[in-house]
Parts: structure tokens; C-alpha cells; sequence
């Protein structure tokens, strides 16, 4: 069985769209940190194909070999299958096992397909998988966004912060931290932009535009003396006339 298989094409905008509705149907829209077991303990879930019936176990950590979490689709109902050792690490509020309770809610929610294993080394990616296409990279991109407020990340001075505030893995943090500074570089750098460009457009205004001046030959077709260069060419005002010579017939 391959860790990771291609998916339809999300963004990863399109994905954090996803996991904050997700997070609104589960009661948590607008709060820091999520309760992730209560989330758990819903019966049914949202995802992206319609509201499902939702079942979690908690098996014993033999029973799940290597797999810290299996996620299971089936027309209309998930199952979410956790190693009693990572359930008990959520419950706890450790943040590596609240990010797996959140990558399978990501799987439930974005993918339908049975027998999703969430390995405890991580699972493996593969390069012919581009990341918009990857189920392992739209999960990981849901966890964090699942997990982690926007609005309040945005007040946030360092990733550290952010593991503490919502309770997440000092490396999820550190991806959500990078992508959320890149984003603030974006938004000035546009922000910068849109004031060059109004402070160019203002400075233009204060300059009246130059007036054409017309030769003294008139146009050949409507006999307007509205002539004037256009680079290597002539064009009548009157007529929109353009031609390669003179208006008097003679060659530049």
C-alpha cells in the first residue's frame, strides 16, 4: 500500500478554505484552540462530498502496526482508527498527536478512498506528485489550518508562539509561521505597488497632456489639415487615415 496517491488539484488556499468550514460545522469558527477529542466525539462531519456519519475507534497500538491513525471512506459513513497511545497523547494536548487527529480529519473531510494509514515516522511523499495533486501535502496544509487561527496567528510574533497558543507540533508551527510571513510580504509588497502607482497617476495628472502638432500638408483622403507623426508613420485625426508617406505623396 503507497503512503501518498493523487488527488483532484486544490490549491493550498482552496484547502484552508476547506478546514475552516470544516471547523465551523464541528462548533469551532471563531475560538483559539480546538478541542480536538470533542471534535471526535461528533457524530457526523463535513466534507467536501456532503455531511457523513462519523465513527472513531481506539484500537490497541498492535493492532495498527506501524499506522498512529487509518482513515476509511465509505459511501456514507468515515471511520477514524487511532492507536490508544495517540488518543490518550490528545486527550493530554500533546501537539504532534492533535496535528494526526487533525491530518486524518483532512483525509475524512478532502479524500474518498479506504485505508489511509497516518504512519508514526511520516508518511512518504513521492516526486511525480505534484503538492496541489498530493493527498499527504492537502492534509498537512488542512491540519494547520484546522488547527490554527488566522486571525490570531496574524498577532503572533514567532512560530514557538504559535505551538503554544494552539497546541500544535513546534514543526507544524514553523511551516505555518513561514507561510504566514510570506503572505505578509506579499500583501506589502502589493500594498507598496498600489501606492507607487497612485503616486505616479497623481504626479501625470499635474501635467497637461501635449497637444498634437499637425503638418501643414492636408490628408490625401478627407483633405483635413489633422495630420501628424506617429513614429516612422502618418495618421489623420479626422479620418484615422494612417499611411507611410507624406501626405504630399513624397517618401520620408
Amino acid at each position: 500500500m503507497t503512503d501518498d496517491f493523487l488527488v483532484r488539484r486544490r490549491s493550498d488556499c482552496e484547502v484552508r478554505q476547506i478546514a475552516r468550514k470544516a471547523r465551523a460545522y464541528l462548533g469551532f469558527a471563531s475560538r483559539g484552540r480546538i478541542d480536538v477529542v470533542a471534535c471526535l466525539r461528533n457524530e457526523t462531519i463535513w466534507t467536501v462530498s456532503g455531511v457523513k456519519r462519523l465513527v472513531v475507534k481506539v484500537l490497541p497500538d498492535i493492532e495498527l502496526g506501524t499506522a498512529d491513525a487509518l482513515t476509511s471512506h465509505t459511501e456514507e459513513l468515515i471511520v477514524i482508527a487511532f492507536r490508544r497511545s495517540v488518543h490518550h497523547a490528545a486527550v493530554l494536548g500533546e501537539g504532534r498527536a492533535r496535528n494526526t487527529v487533525a491530518h486524518e480529519l483532512g483525509h475524512a473531510v478532502m479524500h474518498n478512498r479506504s485505508g489511509m494509514p497516518r504512519r508514526a515516522g511520516g508518511n512518504d511523499t513521492y516526486r511525480w506528485v505534484r503538492p496541489y495533486e498530493s493527498a499527504e501535502h492537502q492534509a498537512k496544509v488542512f491540519a494547520a489550518a484546522f488547527l490554527i487561527d488566522d486571525d490570531i496567528a496574524s498577532t503572533l510574533d514567532s512560530a514557538e508562539e504559535i505551538a503554544i497558543q494552539f497546541g500544535v507540533s513546534l514543526k507544524c508551527a514553523e511551516i505555518y509561521y513561514k507561510e504566514l510571513v510570506e503572505r505578509r510580504d506579499r500583501s506589502r509588497a502589493a500594498e507598496k505597488i498600489r501606492k507607487l502607482a497612485a503616486s505616479f497617476g497623481a504626479e501625470v495628472k499635474q501635467f497637461p497632456a501635449p497637444s498634437l502638432r499637425f503638418l501643414d500638408s492636408p490628408c490625401p483622403k478627407c483633405g483635413e489639415r489633422k495630420v501628424f507623426p506617429v513614429g516612422s508613420k502618418y495618421m489623420c485625426q479626422s479620418c484615422d487615415t494612417v499611411s507611410d508617406t507624406y501626405p504630399d505623396g513624397d517618401s520620408d
